[in-house]
């Protein structure tokens, strides 16, 4: 087993000496940075332009360049047809109405909507039916858990599917939110139906916008985020692609777990990155049973799109033992979890123009301290951490384990045209090192703790959080 890992080793050098990608590109500003969530070039062109009060997610206006500056033809929800629904718009913009508060205006009473500019003859939403929520002086919220197709948000509007069970929400078509709107679901968003579509925030003051999202489209089709968006937990792609766009961000957050099903895709564009917005060093960032992918096979990157992970236990220190038994403290002594898991049969790969600069690029995205300790919850919390050196030191283990990541590789991954940084000494693991014979242009980063063979290793048995 070590001469063939040791020969291994040499077949991975190969492929990045080969590779005119000597140098990995600079990653984006960390999560939890100011910088990190600056609005693409393209979405501040686009909410200053005389068209933008006009377009919606049902008259997106895709041929309008000021608003769509970074469109080259090929997405594929600009060429989406689709068929006549209706238009419902709330007819009382600056009033909220929602079906849980008493004497509230009703959301399900078709006099609140208009529709063809008068009252709507009712308020039954389906898959052919469309939402506007317009904008207005003052802000207003309206609740709808009705399944819907295009949805547009404007300024001062939000649309919140909140209940005594956290509501849930299907959407077949567009979402639009625009600057100063919000969505927000208590429950699942679900992005169903067999066409291609969008799912924009502007908004950047309001990233959060569900408590889980899911992709559940027929093979072929897909979803893509425009801006940045965030969801508080569970991300997963059942089938069909969710595409993150240009200088897009798109981030599940906190204890999560995401998956990317056998029958899934996760493609990374231009510039887009994909980050879970909290560490959680206990368990993984992400499971791949299908594939995660740099730019599409009809549209190639030209620049790097970048999967960011988190570190873990890696060494096994610490837990409750060190943390002096804090009830509060998570996942026992010595767990260790693996960053990025690819089961068997998965692919990770890149579709480029220049494998050189544009590429999927692996690597570390950390947080602030303050963001993944556990007594890190509140502006005072925080404050206690700095001036008590006392409860400060119980994380000092914490602090001390290495900003590095792993990847877990089942038997018959498929690594293609991948550049990996910040790996562990030994944190590309096969579960088979035959099948690294078969990847292809892979390199590493220079912030790596190793090079070459020192970076292969062997797959570890997992149990269904990561961890082993």
């Amino acid at each position: 087993m070590r001469r063939r890992a040791f020969r291994l080793g040499w077949v991975l050098l190969a492929a990045a000496a080969t590779s005119s990608g000597a140098e990995a590109t600079p990653p984006p500003d960390a999560p939890g940075s100011e910088a990190f969530y600056l609005a693409p070039a393209w979405m501040e062109t686009a909410v200053v332009s005389p068209s933008y009060a006009g377009a919606a997610a049902h008259d997106p206006r895709f041929d309008d360049r000021s608003l769509w500056a970074h469109l080259d033809g090929r997405e594929a929800y600009t060429r989406q047809v689709w068929p006549k629904g209706r238009l419902l718009v709330w007819a009382h913009p600056g009033t909220s109405g929602s079906p849980m508060v008493r004497d509230s205006l009703n959301p399900e009473d078709a006099a609140n909507w208009l529709e063809d500019g008068k009252p709507a003859a009712d308020a039954a939403f389906d898959e052919n039916t469309d939402l506007l929520l317009p904008a207005a002086d003052t802000p207003y919220r309206v609740g709808v858990f009705s399944p819907v197709r295009h949805v547009t948000v404007e300024k001062n509007a939000g649309w919140h599917a909140l209940g005594k069970f956290g509501g849930n929400m299907t959407i077949y078509g567009n979402v639009w939110i625009k600057r100063g709107g919000r969505i927000y679901v208590g429950g699942n968003t679900a992005l169903a139906g067999p066409h291609h579509t969008f799912y924009r925030n502007d908004d950047l003051a309001n990233i959060r916008c569900s408590q889980h999202l899911q992709v559940n489209k027929p093979s072929g089709a897909s979803a893509e985020i425009l801006g940045h968006v965030t969801v508080l937990d569970e991300f997963t792609v059942f089938d069909g692609a969710a595409v993150v766009g240009p200088d897009s961000k798109f981030q599940p957050g906190r204890n999560s777990m995401p998956t990317i099903r056998p029958g899934g895709a996760l493609a990374l564009m231009d510039g887009a990155v994909w980050a879970k917005w909290q560490n959680d060093w206990t368990a993984r960032d992400l499971e791949v049973g299908g594939t995660v992918q740099g730019g599409l096979a009809d549209r190639p990157l030209t620049r790097d799109a970048y999967l960011l992970l988190h570190f873990k236990n890696y060494t096994g220190a610490g837990g409750r033992d060190a943390a002096a038994g804090n009830p509060r403290e998570r996942g026992g002594a010595s767990t260790r979890a693996v960053s990025l898991v690819l089961r068997d049969g998965a692919a990770l790969r890149s579709y480029t123009a220049d494998a050189a600069s544009a590429r999927l690029v692996v690597t570390y995205g950390g947080v602030p301290w303050t963001k993944y300790r556990p007594e890190a919850g509140s502006e005072n919390e925080r404050r206690s951490l700095a001036e008590d050196p006392q409860r400060k030191n119980l994380y000092a283990w914490l602090d001390a384990l290495p900003r590095h990541i792993d990847v877990w590789a089942g038997k018959g991954v498929v690594l293609q045209t991948v550049r990996f940084d910040y790996l562990h000494a030994g944190g590309l693991m096969a579960a088979d090192p035959a099948d690294a014979d078969a990847w292809r242009d892979v390199t590493f980063g220079p912030n790596c703790a190793g090079s070459g063979k020192e970076l292969l290793g062997q797959a570890p048995a997992l149990d269904r959080q990561g961890a082993y």
